[in-house]
């Protein structure tokens, strides 16, 4: 709240000092250079105050998701100091000739303003994924557990009535044979698209055109969204049915040819298929336990993944798919002790 009452406060001035540029009285567009400027200076040096303030409130495990493996928190944060302190410098440099202020000068000021304020949105945004409210409340409107009130929109509620039957603003409010597609379209609309879209921003078919993700593969990943590295995306709610109808409605966007052509080597399954979920860490867990074993034991424990780490996806790897990725993983360096 301090924040973006400090940032309101500063626009306040930032959007004056355009008046005061225009302005033909010479004395008028002094003073009123140097009072938009009064507003503009306070709040940016009281910004690295509240940005303090807001950051040790932020919840370890979204700081930590933020600051590594989904990293848009910290590459905006630059971004917002130096728009800031450009914004700052700027906005000062107009009280050197006040007289003389341009329309170019006020405009720059304006631009490195709002690139300020849009990079600390994009900090803000991405550091509370998956959630709107922390712990509370998932970027889909989902509540993160039962209270009164809550009309059963909880992973646990819709796990067990079904999303179509318990959303309210849908078109399509049951599954039959028939609706399929209409139904997925329905799902995705209610559960993914406050962050993605079909193919434009965040979209999905270009995440899909990358990984040659077939139906089956889709429907395994989609049961564990809330696994994946980066920790930003809640769980799939609704029923296997529906989760179904939502990998068709996801893999017609993109229809895949099948795997097989697709594969190139080790690293490349490992990204298509282990990447969301795993980083490339040769020092990790998971390399560490392939290594363990010897390379055809290896390769038959990635048959059944669920059965080597159970809340992994069934994602039913093919042995030419195992064993380049078995390859990939014995190739890559030990690290020292």
């Amino acid at each position: 709240m301090f924040l973006r009452l400090s940032i309101a406060i500063a626009l306040a001035g930032v959007y004056a000092l355009i008046t005061a540029s225009r302005q033909p009285d010479a004395a008028l567009k002094a003073r009123l250079v140097r009072w938009s400027t009064a507003w503009i200076v306070p709040p940016f040096i009281l910004f690295p105050v509240f940005v303090r303030w807001y950051l040790r409130h932020v919840p370890s495990d979204l700081w930590a998701s933020a600051t590594g493996p989904m990293p848009t928190a910290t590459r905006n944060a630059r971004f917002a100091v130096f728009f800031s302190v450009a914004t700052l410098v700027v906005a000062l440099l107009a009280l050197i000739r006040p007289r003389r202020l341009h329309l170019a000068h006020s405009l720059v000021v304006v631009f490195l303003a709002l690139g300020a304020m849009g990079s600390f949105e994009f900090v803000r945004e991405s550091i509370r994924k998956p959630y709107v409210i922390a712990n509370y409340l998932y970027s889909n409107s989902l509540y993160t557990s039962p209270m009164p009130g809550d009309g059963g929109y909880t992973p646990d509620g819709i796990d067990q009535a079904g999303v179509l039957a318990t959303a309210k603003w849908l078109r399509t409010h049951e599954l039959t044979g028939t609706n399929r597609e209409a139904a997925g379209r329905e799902i995705f609309r209610v559960e993914c698209q406050s962050c993605h879209t079909p193919n434009a921003y965040r979209g999905i078919k270009g995440f899909l055109a990358a990984r040659h993700w077939d139906e089956p593969k889709i429907q395994a990943m989609l049961g564990a969204l809330d696994l994946m590295h980066n920790g930003v995306m809640p769980p799939f709610s609704g029923t296997g049915a529906e989760r179904a109808a939502l990998a068709g409605f996801l893999e017609a966007l993109h229809p895949c040819e099948g795997t097989q052509a697709h594969i190139e080597d080790g690293k490349t399954v490992f990204q298509n298929n282990c990447g969301v979920c795993h980083r490339i860490q040769s020092a990790g867990a998971v390399f560490a336990t392939l290594r363990s074993m010897a390379a055809p034991a290896a390769t038959q424990a990635l048959k059944d993944l669920p059965g080597l780490f159970p809340p992994m996806p069934d994602l039913k790897l093919s042995e030419q798919e195992r064993t380049a990725l078995i390859r990939w993983v014995d190739s890559q360096p030990i690290p020292k002790r």
